[in-house]
């Protein structure tokens, strides 16, 4: 791709207990994208892998993912751009402008061809203009991509649930490995069966790093 933003900063690491380097990039044009780039990545520089943070195809599903939008579209995340400015300060990732599709002829700033207000004291560009004014930011070091649970809510099923340990509890986040018979309970339970299982269903193909059990640990551990 070109026309994105690269800023080289730090975050969390996969254990938690410490920092990695990182690379973030954001926007731009790519074949990969419809017109141009949404999406929002991690370079990880020691491990030499890419995190996809969200994207196109890939929405913001968890608070930490938001950025603070500093204007006026009141969105979730930035829209679609290219040749935007990028600064890093303090651990925080600061976004502005760019370029994306739009009109010729609409109004985007002084030009009185196009934006015949009678004052330009408060002018605002209309919804056509292709370029962007809005500033974004957000908090490098509070994005957990390493950790990001893909499947996280998705429909679960097993070969047979006894008590309260149903499958849709194996995927909720909760790892309290403590089972209890009420419906405050987050652990899976199935019966006594010869082959037993449990399976989530993801939606979709994904890239896997690891996949991590949490077992019950007030007993049965050996199981």
């Amino acid at each position: 791709r070109y026309g994105h933003t690269a800023s080289i900063s730090v975050a969390k690491n996969a254990a938690g207990d410490g920092l990695t380097d990182i690379m973030a990039v954001f926007g731009g044009q790519s074949p990969n994208c419809t017109d141009y780039c949404t999406d929002f990545w991690y370079y990880d520089i020691m491990q030499n892998w890419w995190i996809l943070l969200y994207g196109e195809w890939w929405g913001v599903i968890k608070e930490w993912q938001k950025m603070f939008d500093y204007s006026v579209y009141n969105q979730e995340t930035p829209s679609k751009r290219t040749e935007q400015s990028a600064v890093i300060s303090n651990g925080h990732l600061f976004m502005w402008g760019g370029h994306t599709n739009g009109s010729f002829s609409s109004c985007c700033g002084y030009d009185k061809r196009f934006c015949p207000q009678a004052s330009t004291f408060k002018l605002v560009p209309d919804a056509r203009c292709g370029y962007l004014y809005d500033m974004w930011v957000t908090n490098l070091l509070e994005y957990t991509p390493f950790e990001s649970m893909i499947s996280m809510g998705k429909h679960a099923t097993q070969s047979s649930t006894l008590g309260t340990g149903v499958a849709s509890l194996g995927v909720d986040g909760n790892q309290d490995g403590r089972y209890s018979d009420t419906w405050e309970n987050s652990v899976t339970l199935t019966n006594s069966d010869a082959q037993a299982w449990w399976q989530v269903d993801l939606g979709g193909p994904n890239m896997i790093r690891n996949v991590s059990i949490y077992n019950r640990v007030d007993m049965f551990g050996e199981r």
